[in-house]
């Protein structure tokens, strides 16, 4: 057999052989922060053109948040935010948890409530990262108070990475077998 098909087909078989080890692992749960605001830039929630956190903590956690160490009262911190700003930038810190905000709108803003929706990614130690929704809910019926969820999913759309390395794998090898099959044409009709 020729050397460089037997190279090919072993190339083939290695990569196959990690194939069940590549993996996508995507952030999966919901986590709820809670703490207090302060409106910024007017007279008061109405007219407010951000808000400054004033201090946060975990309330609630399920699925990876939980299993990553992170319950009620878990340390957290939501970062300030203008509304005119649309820069990306890490909203919040719950270890070993982050997320990078990407875009957001300010759905309800009136002199007693305000509502901010938005998208981003979740980040986590060994973790891919992952989309991710949010919702910030804020009154001034006790001055400060807000809540925070964000939640994750998995995309069911994503192509798993070892159906893809499989793919190569078998592309490796077919090239192989072609080359070799040339080259054995070629040796056939030369003699």
């Amino acid at each position: 057999m020729n050397s460089l098909f037997k190279k090919t087909i072993l190339a083939a078989v290695f990569s196959m052989a990690f194939v069940a080890n590549a993996s996508a692992v995507m952030i999966d749960g919901s986590l709820e922060i809670a703490g207090a605001f302060a409106p910024v830039g007017g007279t008061g929630l109405g007219d407010a053109t951000g808000v400054d956190i004033l201090g946060s903590i975990v309330t609630g956690a399920s699925g990876d948040f939980a299993a990553g160490g992170l319950g009620f009262g878990s340390a957290a911190t939501v970062n300030d935010f203008n509304f005119s700003d649309p820069t990306p930038f890490e909203l919040w810190v719950a270890a070993p948890f982050s997320f990078a905000l990407t875009a957001f709108s300010v759905d309800i803003l009136t002199a007693s409530m305000i509502e901010v929706t938005g998208t981003g990614t979740v980040q986590g130690a060994g973790y891919d990262d992952t989309p991710g929704n949010w919702i910030m809910t804020g009154n001034t019926a006790n001055n400060v108070t807000f809540s925070f969820s964000s939640s994750t999913a998995a995309n069911p759309t994503q192509v798993p990475e070892p159906a893809s390395l499989a793919l190569i794998g078998l592309g490796l090898a077919g090239a192989g077998l072609g080359g070799f099959l040339r080259r054995r044409k070629v040796a056939l009709y030369s003699a």
